[in-house]
């Protein structure tokens, strides 16, 4: 049977999709381990909120018809995962979407991989990445050959002006919620995100990570809805459910599709858990799942801002940036008391423009984590000045 994850604080889950347990060349949290209490760093849900029932009854029947054994070999992933991943995404995406388009991989940086490494043997040599950006995101395009041009972001998110100065033909963007800092791409740079990718007959891969968990009434859909010719889509369940289960998609424009799927040797995400996931969304548990928690991350969110934690960009994700100029300070001392905190400065190419907290207020377990913001809070609200910590400001490129 699969293995329902199990987050600790000690064994947290990490991997392609997670941030890294501690900041680079750090090795004090694990000689603090009997220490740790409350962990705020980014990169996973709250794992006290998997739908343990719904997963197990999704395993049993998959298990029980043994449909877990049909369709291993199609590449693209089983084949009923992908016509449920297509009818929903079709409502989220607001588009039409063929199952044969959908990539099923192991997780969002595994997709990526497979991605990248068939745009260069296409010969797209040069990708872009935000700056800030997830490391292993970096990583990812440098060992698939690409050429790796760093962007910046502010507070209208990337900087296109920037991108198209560059010998890039495809550009990884978190559009809908940029990673760290929060905020989303307005809408004129998504309209000439586009058209850049049109001129440079490239691609842009969106890299929708918690597209599940937007706030506001309305919230800004996915890149993929304005060009589904120029755009990859990933998403993940690995905010959503868990990190461990190794699941995600890609969803690939027609004329892309053979060409990376040519270069998948397998499937990708353990099949027991794709047919768990695919029983999931064909009885209605993921979405209620998905509502539950929700609500959940939403209050918990709205509670530090409450108490006067300015977070930065759109209200959406399990995380929030919190700019404040002493961050290492911050970090350590917390950690004294049992805190774990991640700043921003391993996000950043080079010499960060902006210090900070990226506040993970979505992992601490449902029975602690109204008590750990409460730490937190008391934590950081000295430290705040009365003026607050300032916001990114937008560019002047639009």
């Amino acid at each position: 049977m699969a293995r329902v994850p199990d987050f600790t604080v000690s064994n947290a889950a990490a991997g392609s999709d997670t941030v890294g347990h501690q900041e680079p060349g750090d090795t004090r949290l694990a000689a603090n381990t009997d220490r740790i209490r409350l962990d705020f760093r980014p990169g996973a849900p709250d794992i006290s909120l998997f739908p343990s029932k719904a997963w197990v009854s999704g395993v049993r029947d998959a298990a029980r018809c043994g449909i877990e054994l049909k369709g291993y070999e199609d590449r693209r992933g089983h084949p009923l995962l992908r016509s449920e991943l297509a009818r929903r995404l079709g409502r989220v995406l607001g588009v039409a979407v063929r199952p044969e388009q959908i990539l099923v991989t192991g997780g969002f940086a595994d997709g990526l991989a497979l991605a990248a490494s068939a745009l260069n043997h296409l010969g797209l040599r040069a990708a872009a990445v935000e700056d800030p950006c997830l490391a292993t995101h970096r990583q990812v395009l440098t060992r698939a050959g690409l050429l790796v041009h760093k962007v910046p972001v502010d507070g209208d998110g990337l900087d296109v002006t920037a991108l198209a100065a560059t010998s890039a033909r495809v550009a990884l963007v978190t559009p809908t919620h940029q990673f760290p800092m929060g905020m989303a791409l307005s809408d004129s740079r998504r309209r000439r995100l586009l058209e850049w990718a049109r001129r440079v007959d490239g691609y842009v891969i969106e890299d929708d990570y918690d597209g599940e968990y937007r706030f506001d009434p309305r919230p800004p859909g996915p890149l993929y809805a304005l060009d589904p010719s120029r755009v990859i889509y990933g998403g993940t369940t690995s905010k959503t459910l868990s990190p461990d289960l190794r699941l995600g998609w890609l969803v690939l424009p027609p004329r892309l599709a053979s060409a990376i799927i040519d270069g998948v040797p397998h499937q990708r995400a353990p099949t027991l858990n794709q047919m768990a996931f695919s029983e999931m969304l064909r009885e209605g548990h993921y979405s209620r799942h998905l509502r539950r928690t929700k609500q959940e991350y939403q209050r918990r969110r709205e509670h530090l801002l409450a108490a006067g934690i300015s977070l930065e960009g759109i209200s959406a994700g399990l995380h929030g940036v919190l700019l404040i100029p002493d961050e290492g300070e911050v970090i350590e001392s917390g950690r004294q008391r049992g805190l774990v905190l991640m700043g921003t400065r391993s996000f950043w190419h080079g010499p960060p423009r902006h210090h900070g907290l990226v506040i993970g207020y979505g992992r601490p377990t449902r029975e602690v984590a109204w008590r750990a913001m409460n730490e937190l809070i008391d934590h950081i609200r000295p430290r705040l000045t009365p003026a607050g910590p300032g916001a990114i400001p937008s560019g002047r490129h639009t």
